[in-house]
């Protein structure tokens, strides 16, 4: 991976496949699976595990939010498209993000288009500022060395998830993360 900055870029899948090609990865070490309940895995709660800072639109203030997960970041993000800021605050304090986020099928087909454009760098973004705001994770990452992440699903978005991983982990590895 070059040196860029991968924390401002809009990742769509295509770009989420060229970086994953790009990582070395050791195939021949053993694979890491990520449990349920392992800090890795995306529903891994801690206190105030990501924190962002949100600017108002009409007034322009400027508020801090922070979340429990990478899940409730990234069911809060899509529940803020689809359905509005009101709904998408309870789901950012959900401790059920992927329950409360649930968004009625008529209701996201509406605005599906909509989200399709932005569910991959939402998902990149969460788990980018989950393992770079927090030292113990990212370690966590870190020590996978430089196997392949597998997630304990096997649907297709976890398997998007472990290639996230992999992009982040090898950033962290750039970086010079400790």
């Amino acid at each position: 991976m070059a040196s860029l900055d991968i924390s401002s870029l809009f990742f769509t899948r295509d770009l989420l496949n060229i970086y994953y090609e790009q990582l070395d990865i050791d195939h021949n070490a053993r694979k890491k699976i990520i449990k349920f309940a392992d800090p890795l895995d995306y529903a891994y709660q801690s206190p105030n595990q990501i924190t962002t800072i949100k600017t108002e639109d009409d007034s322009f203030d400027q508020c801090v939010l922070t979340y429990k997960s990478a899940q409730n970041y990234y069911q809060s993000e899509k529940v803020r498209i689809l359905r509005g800021p009101e709904e998408a605050e309870k789901v950012r304090l959900s401790d059920e993000p992927f329950q409360d986020g649930f968004v009625p099928i008529e209701e996201y087909n509406m605005k599906r288009d909509k989200w399709r454009a932005y569910k991959y760098d939402v998902a990149f973004k969460c788990n980018w500022l989950k393992f770079t705001q927090n030292k113990e994770l990212a370690r966590a990452l870190l020590d996978t060395g430089r196997s392949r992440i597998v997630s304990r699903r096997r649907a297709e978005w976890s398997r998007t998830n472990s290639k996230f991983l992999m992009i982040i982990r090898e950033d962290l590895r750039r970086r010079g993360v400790d």
